[in-house]
C-alpha cells in the first residue's frame, strides 16, 4: 500500500533497496521493528564473517607477497568494513530507539505550510526519477569499481575478498547517495524560503488577506518563515543522528584513500609500460571517486549554511522595513526579537556527531592532513 506522504513514495525505490541491505531505518522506520532488527543484526553478523575470511585469506598469502602489500590490503577491508557496517549499525540503533519522527516527516511538513500559504507544490515526480536515476547510478558505479579491481594487476584477491568489497562498496554508495538526495531535497526548500523573503510575495499576499492590518500580515509572515526553518533546523537534526556515525566512518575511509592511494601511484612510477597503467587503475578511479563525493558533500552542506545567513539577513531586513510603516512597533520588534533567537539558536549547520562540521572549512583541513601525511610518507 502506498504511503500518503509524497516524498517518501518519491524516495520508494531507495527504501526497497535499503530493506534488502538491512539499513532501511535511514530513510523510514520500518513497522515490525524487533523482526528487521533481528534482519539487520544478521546482515552486520553476515558482514563481520566475510571480512574475517578476508583476513584469513590474506594471511594464508602471506608468504607469496610482500608484507607491505598484504598490511595495505588488511588496512584497506578493515576501512571499507567500518565505512560499510555503519549503515546497519545505525539501523539497528534506529530499530532500538522506534524513532517515528525521520526526516520526511519534517519535509511533508515543510511541504504542507508552503501549499497551504502558497498553494505551490514541489515536482515529487521529477524527484521520483532522480532517486530512480541515482539507485542506477549507484549500482553502475559499484560495478564498474569491481571491474577496474579485477583488471588491477595488484587488486587479484579471492572471491571473498571480491564479494566483501562489492557488497560493501553497494551499502556505501548507497547510503551516501541518500544523504545527497535528502541534502538536495532541503536545500531547495531552504532556497524557495530566500526567494519569497526576496520577492516580498507573501508581504503581498497576507496583506490583501489580511484586509490591510499591516501588523497581522507581517506576523502571518513571520510565522510562515519561522515554521518552514524549525522544520528545517528538526530535519537537519534528524539526518545528524541518522548520518553521524557513517559520516564519521566514510570521511575517514576518504582519508585513507586518498592519503594511501595517492602514495600508492606515486610509488608506482618506477613502473615501466603497461603494468603502470594496471596497476594504478584501481588507485585513480577510487581517488576520483572519493573527491568527487567530498566536494559535493561540503559544497552542498555550505550552501545550505550560507542560505541560512541569508535568510537571518533578510527577515532582519524585513523587519526594518516593516518598523517603518507599521504603528505598533512594540509588537514588531518582540517578533523580530523571537525571530532572532530561532535563527541564532537553530543553525542549519551538518555535522558528524558534533565531530567535525561538514562545509569547506572541513574540506580544507582534510586537504591539509592528506598533504601532511604524503610529504611524510614520501620522505621515508
Amino acid at each position: 500500500m502506498a504511503s500518503l506522504n509524497p516524498i517518501v513514495n518519491a524516495f520508494n525505490p531507495m527504501i526497497k533497496l535499503h530493506y534488502c541491505f538491512g539499513i532501511a531505518n535511514l530513510l523510514k522506520p520500518y513497522r515490525n521493528h524487533m523482526l528487521y532488527l533481528l534482519y539487520a543484526a544478521g546482515c552486520i553478523i553476515s558482514s563481520i564473517v566475510l571480512c574475517i575470511k578476508c583476513f584469513a585469506d590474506i594471511f594464508e598469502e602471506i608468504h607469496q607477497k610482500s608484507i607491505v602489500t598484504a598490511i595495505t590490503s588488511t588496512a584497506t577491508i578493515f576501512v571499507l568494513e567500518m565505512a560499510a557496517i555503519s549503515f546497519p549499525l545505525q539501523s539497528v540503533l534506529g530499530c532500538l530507539r522506534r524513532q517515528e519522527n525521520h526526516v520526511f516527516h519534517y519535509i511533508d511538513r515543510i511541504d504542507s505550510e508552503f501549499n497551504y500559504q502558497l498553494k505551490t507544490s514541489f515536482d515529487y515526480g521529477a524527484l521520483n526519477r532522480d532517486v530512480k536515476i541515482k539507485v542506477a547510478i549507484s549500482f553502475l558505479l559499484s560495478i564498474i569499481l569491481q571491474a577496474i579491481s579485477t583488471v588491477s594487476i595488484e587488486c587479484c584477491e579471492s572471491i571473498f575478498c571480491s564479494m566483501h568489497r562489492f557488497t560493501c562498496t553497494v551499502i556505501m554508495i548507497n547510503g551516501n547517495i541518500t544523504f545527497l538526495c535528502l541534502l538536495k531535497e532541503l536545500l531547495r526548500r531552504v532556497n524557495r524560503m530566500n526567494k519569497l523573503l526576496k520577492s516580498n510575495q507573501l508581504w503581498q499576499k497576507g496583506y490583501k488577506e489580511q484586509k490591510h492590518d499591516k501588523l497581522k500580515a507581517w506576523r502571518t509572515e513571520i510565522k510562515f518563515f519561522s515554521t518552514i526553518h524549525t522544520n528545517c533546523y528538526l530535519a537537519i537534526e534528524c539526518m545528524k543522528k541518522t548520518y553521524g556515525y557513517s559520516h564519521i566512518a566514510t570521511f575517514a575511509f576518504c582519508f585513507y584513500i586518498l592519503t594511501g592511494y595517492i602514495f600508492y601511484v606515486f610509488i608506482n612510477f618506477s613502473v615501466v609500460g603497461m603494468n603502470f597503467l594496471y596497476n594504478i587503475l584501481y588507485p585513480v578511479a577510487s581517488i576520483i571517486t572519493v573527491i568527487v563525493y567530498m566536494l559535493y558533500v561540503t559544497v552542498t552542506c555550505n550552501e545550505v549554511t550560507r542560505e541560512n545567513e541569508n535568510l537571518s539577513h533578510r527577515i532582519h531586513k524585513l523587519g526594518s522595513d516593516a518598523t517603518k510603516f507599521i504603528k505598533q512597533k512594540e509588537e514588531t520588534n518582540i517578533d523580530l526579537e523571537m525571530v532572532s533567537h530561532q535563527l541564532l539558536h537553530q543553525k542549519l549547520v551538518f555535522c558528524a556527531h558534533d565531530f567535525f562540521d561538514i562545509d569547506l572549512k572541513f574540506l580544507n583541513l582534510m586537504v591539509g592532513a592528506v598533504t601532511t601525511y604524503l610529504i611524510i610518507l614520501l620522505q621515508f
